[in-house]
């Protein structure tokens, strides 16, 4: 298995377009994908932070480059989502013994 650890960075006052973002679009189409194990996305609890962490837990490296292309590991704000994330960087991490590593990149 794999984890992939996505942390975006949402514009100040987006929070809310976000969180239904994620509950009516992103959460329920990434519900498709059969290689998809568990996925979990946690609200900072710091209300003055706009960084969320969307973890997604993938079978296997092929099932993620599948999804995600070739720069999986690389963080990608597209941009028909520019107007609610700021930045964002990801995480992933599994090593041939299963043991977990990190990996990490950034947006700016």
């Amino acid at each position: 298995m794999i984890i992939r650890v996505f942390r975006p960075t949402i514009h100040p006052g987006k929070q809310r377009e976000f969180e239904a973002f994620l509950r009516d679009t992103a959460v329920p189409l990434m519900s498709q994908r059969s290689a998809l194990v568990a996925q979990h996305v946690v609200k900072p609890r710091d209300p003055s932070s706009t960084e969320y962490v969307y973890v997604t837990v993938w079978e296997d490296v092929e099932s993620i480059r599948a999804f995600a292309g070739e720069r999986w590991q690389q963080a990608v704000i597209t941009p028909n989502e520019e107007h609610r994330c700021v930045a964002g960087t990801n995480t992933a991490a599994t090593t041939p013994d299963g043991r977990v590593r990190s990996l990490a990149s950034s947006l700016g």
